[in-house]
């Protein structure tokens, strides 16, 4: 994949990204495409919370990425298999 140091941020991973004939060849360009345009967005919000004071990055952090957890353990998925009952109970602050 020609990386010879390891990528410093999401966006440079998403450069690298957009850039690889290889991830386009093994998956369909539309897709790569809107995965990217999303993740550039969560990307962009990210930094603006940042922007705003670590306290800010942090509640983004969790606002986003717990309530995806929470979800796929109330769905039982096979995340929810390997969390014991201290993590299942996790809630929001």
């Amino acid at each position: 994949m020609g990386i010879t140091r390891l990528l410093r941020s999401l966006g440079e991973a998403l450069d690298h990204m957009e850039g690889s004939g290889f991830v386009r060849e093994v998956l369909d360009g539309e897709l790569v495409d809107a995965w990217l345009e999303h993740k550039r967005r969560e990307h962009r919000e990210y930094l603006e919370a940042e922007r705003l004071g670590e306290s800010e990055a942090h509640q983004w952090e969790l606002k986003r990425y717990l309530k995806r957890v929470q979800r796929l353990v109330a769905r039982g998925s096979f995340l929810g298999r390997f969390l014991g009952p201290a993590e299942r109970g996790i809630r929001l602050l």
